[in-house]
């Protein structure tokens, strides 16, 4: 409950009303399906990205880090990440603010929101 209250504060002092969909963190953390999540939120040094994929996966994975600018900061093709894998990002030098974390695989999309602190 404190993480929600938490998030729900920082996009509101952002000033951005923005809804907060739970399900890419649920499934993730019930073990299943394929999904993608940004931890910790808010951060200011490393933004760890934890991406699940299937264990017999089949094609690549595209992770992709934008500004709500659209700015592309991060992009990473995984063709071997099955499984949970934990993929770091130092973000020490990028702009306070809002950005969006997808992964596109098998022509779906999962996305993620997270906060950059100065």
């Amino acid at each position: 409950m404190k993480t929600k209250l938490f998030t729900l504060l920082a996009f509101t002092m952002l000033g951005l009303l923005v809804g907060v969909t739970e399900s890419n963190a649920q499934s993730l953390n019930k073990g299943g399906g394929v999904g993608i999540r940004e931890y910790p939120n808010p951060t200011n040094e490393t933004a760890f990205i934890e991406s699940v994929l299937p264990a017999k996966m089949v094609g690549s994975a595209v992770i992709q880090i934008t500004s709500m600018s659209g700015q592309v900061m991060f992009n990473k093709e995984c063709s071997d990440c099955v499984g949970k894998s934990t993929h770091p990002v130092d973000v020490t030098l990028w702009p306070a603010g809002l950005y969006i974390v997808t992964m596109t695989y098998k022509g779906r999309e999962f996305a993620a929101k997270f906060i950059v602190y100065n």
